[in-house]
């Protein structure tokens, strides 16, 4: 007697199929009423959707390795600006808004909601992992997070607050992924997705510093109403400023300072091959050219302090013999560079009037007056301009502030500053302690991170450009791979398949030891 029990079944299943078919060739026949852009991006979603679906077993791991090559892009989404937002001298609104941070949906908003759906799944379905445990550094983190709602109390307007608040938290989210999820199987992507946005930096900033075209491109994410936009300084009116595929030459400039470590601490490495090495020389050389193309003398300043600060660790601390003829190989580079690259720089700097600087110094003393009429915590985030418009008695330009510490102090008082450097000075630490162990790719990776977090702290001395989207992702990035990589390993109940038989693969064409 035929099993009527499986038949129902079977015919359920196929009914069931053929009734969703019919749902979803009904929506989509709408896609056709839709704009020409539109139609598209639906019908790549669908198709995104549709490779997640097959491919769900590599899901997490697919968009981890997808979200390290994104950062170059993490300026490109819909920013939703506040009504409210002022114009000051020589940023529109716009652009303040992106110094400040600012609410909105875009390219790693995109991966990392993928990512924390694929976790849930494990967590709350599969149940092959459990609730993550907190740690120092993400008290750290929090507590930062906190500094930004405890300075909304009495701020001049909330809105701008809430839009800088929402702009963090996606960042405070981006760590807490990858700081659970990185291992050392993902370092050789990571290192191939540096190499990545140095060729894809280096091609625009090329292309803008040698023609002037393409100059706006990361202002309309290639749209092409603003490609030969680039806002002057007084004093490189001559010159088309690099910025990539970044909103600002000065945030290229940081973006590259923090890269270049990671290529100069991996040339040290015994267990990297020749051939990669080579690589990663040839990235770094493109990186500092690039760099030089942006013209912004803070990243300058940066890269050259960072890498002072690497020739001694790797000195005094490593006792690596190696430095003295890479030393002397650099030195005939530079000689080799020098007919362009020096007369470059002396002309940034002659060139440039003193009031360029003279105007930022006395910014300096305006925020130092608004953090002192509110020493703990500040006038309020994403408030930096209104709170000019109320403290500035010497009508000095209504600028941001050209220093991270200042910046922070009057918008998040005391509190947000101690908070801040408090989550860099943990994850140097830990970065230290990788950077100190046994000779091997772990420690290669915190020594660069240690360097890399120095550049970026130099940076900030004498610009705002720290929370701007790509070398803001990059520096989070950076403090979860320094908490990943000296955390154990969580214990699962399940191991779900991971793409870890791709990565000895590319370990292995590359030279990097297998974990």
């Amino acid at each position: 007697m035929p099993d009527l029990s499986g038949i129902v079944r079977g015919t359920s299943r196929h009914l069931i199929a053929a009734f969703l078919g019919a749902v979803f060739a009904v929506a989509v026949s709408r896609l056709w009423g839709l704009d020409t852009r539109w139609f598209v991006v639906t019908v790549i979603g669908i198709l995104g959707v549709s490779a997640a679906m097959v491919m769900i077993a590599y899901f997490a791991e697919f968009l981890l390795i997808c979200l390290l090559f994104a950062i170059p892009f993490a300026g490109f989404g819909k920013w939703f600006f506040p009504s409210s937002l002022r114009e000051t001298v020589f940023s529109s609104p716009s652009h303040n808004a992106t110094l400040e941070g600012v609410a909105g949906v875009g390219v790693l908003d995109f991966i990392v909601l993928g990512l924390y759906l694929h976790w849930f799944f494990r967590i709350a379905i599969l149940r092959s992992e459990k609730l993550p445990r907190l740690n120092n550094i993400d008290f750290w983190a929090f507590l930062f997070l906190s500094a930004y709602l405890v300075s909304l109390i009495g701020t001049a307007k909330v809105t701008l607050g809430l839009h800088a608040t929402v702009y963090l938290l996606k960042f405070i989210a981006l760590y807490f992924y990858i700081s659970r999820h990185f291992r050392m199987r993902h370092v050789p992507w990571f290192m191939a997705a540096l190499i990545f946005a140095v060729i894809v930096e280096g091609g625009f900033g090329t292309v803008q510093y040698t023609t002037g075209k393409l100059l706006g491109f990361g202002l309309d994410k290639g749209a092409g109403s603003a490609l030969d936009y680039q806002y002057m300084v007084p004093g490189t009116e001559q010159w088309h400023r690099a910025t990539g595929t970044l909103y600002d030459s000065h945030s290229l400039g940081l973006y590259l300072a923090m890269m270049i470590p990671f290529f100069l601490v991996g040339l040290f490495d015994n267990s990297i091959r020749p051939l990669f090495k080579t690589i990663m020389a040839g990235a770094m050389l493109l990186s500092l050219a690039v760099l030089l193309m942006t013209f912004t003398r803070s990243g300058w300043v940066a890269c050259a302090a960072s890498l002072v600060f690497a020739m001694f660790m790797l000195i005094f601390v490593w006792k690596d013999r190696r430095v003295i003829p890479f030393l002397a190989v650099g030195f005939l580079i530079f000689l080799v560079m020098a007919p362009w690259s020096i007369d470059l720089v002396i002309q940034r700097f002659q060139k440039s009037p003193v009031e360029t600087l003279t105007t930022r110094f006395e910014g300096f003393w305006v925020a130092l007056h608004i953090w002192s009429q509110h020493p703990l915590f500040g006038f309020g985030v994403g408030n930096y301009i209104e709170a000019l418009w109320k403290y500035n008695y010497g009508w000095n330009q209504d600028i941001i502030v050209h220093n991270t510490v200042l910046w922070l102090g009057s918008e998040t008082g005391l509190f947000g500053v101690v908070t801040f450097y408090g989550l860099i000075a943990a994850a140097a630490l830990r970065a230290w302690k990788l950077a100190m162990g046994p000779r091997n790719l772990a420690a290669t990776i915190g020594m660069a991170i240690l360097i890399a977090l120095c550049a970026f702290v130099v940076e900030g001395m004498a610009t705002p450009m720290h929370r701007e989207p790509a070398p803001f992702a990059f520096f989070w990035i950076l403090i979860s791979m320094s908490v990943a990589l000296t955390r154990p390993v969580p214990e699962t109940t399940h191991q779900y398949a991971t793409v870890t038989e791709i990565g000895p693969r590319l370990q292995g064409s590359v030279g990097l030891p297998r974990d």
